[in-house]
C-alpha cells in the first residue's frame, strides 16, 4: 500500500501541463481506447513517465489532446459522481479524503473511474489527479458544488462541450 501511496503522490505532484501531455500521449498510444484494451502500455500506472517533466520536452499537440480527453473524462466522472444518480456514500468519502490530504482523494477517485468509466488504471490516475487539483483551489462546499463550478455547468447545456479549460 506504501508503494501505492508514494506513486499516487509522484503523479499528484507532476505539473498540470505535464499531467495533461502525460494524458494526451496515452490517449494516441491507446489509439483513443482509454480503457487500455488495445494497447497494454496504457493499462498500467507503471506507464506513466514520472520524469516527462524533467526533461523539458513535451511533444507538441499532446497537452491539447490531453485537455480534449480530460474535458470529456472529466465531465463524465462528474455525473458518476455528483448527479442524483451518482454514488453518494463515494462523494462523501471523497470529501472526507479532500479535508485529509489531496493525494488520497486522488488516489481514492482513480478506482472509481476505472470501476464506473471503465478507464485504464493509467488514464484513471492522471484524469484523478488533475480532477482533484483543479477543485482543490476552491474546495469550500465539497466536492461537487467546487467541481460543479469548474465545468461550468449553469452556463451551458451540455457538459461534453462546455467544460473550461485552465492551465
Amino acid at each position: 500500500m506504501t508503494q501505492a501511496n508514494e506513486l499516487a503522490q509522484q503523479i499528484y505532484d507532476l505539473d498540470e501541463d505535464v499531467l495533461e501531455a502525460q494524458l494526451g500521449i496515452l490517449a494516441e498510444e491507446m489509439g483513443g481506447d482509454l480503457t487500455g484494451q488495445s494497447a497494454p502500455r496504457g493499462v498500467s500506472v507503471d506507464s506513466i513517465d514520472l520524469d516527462v517533466g524533467t526533461r523539458g520536452v513535451i511533444p507538441p499537440g499532446a497537452i491539447a489532446i490531453g485537455q480534449k480527453v480530460f474535458n470529456q473524462v472529466n465531465a463524465e466522472a462528474y455525473k458518476i459522481l455528483c448527479t442524483p444518480l451518482g454514488d453518494e456514500s463515494t462523494r462523501e468519502t471523497l470529501d472526507k479524503a479532500l479535508e485529509e490530504n489531496y493525494t488520497k482523494a486522488a488516489g481514492m477517485l482513480a478506482p472509481v473511474l476505472v470501476s464506473s468509466l471503465g478507464l485504464a488504471p493509467a488514464v484513471a490516475a492522471i484524469v484523478a489527479s488533475l480532477i482533484i487539483k483543479r477543485i482543490s483551489k476552491d474546495i469550500a462546499g465539497g466536492i461537487c458544488s467546487t467541481w460543479e463550478k469548474s465545468l461550468n455547468i449553469s452556463e451551458t447545456s451540455t457538459t461534453n462541450e462546455g467544460s473550461t479549460q485552465t492551465s
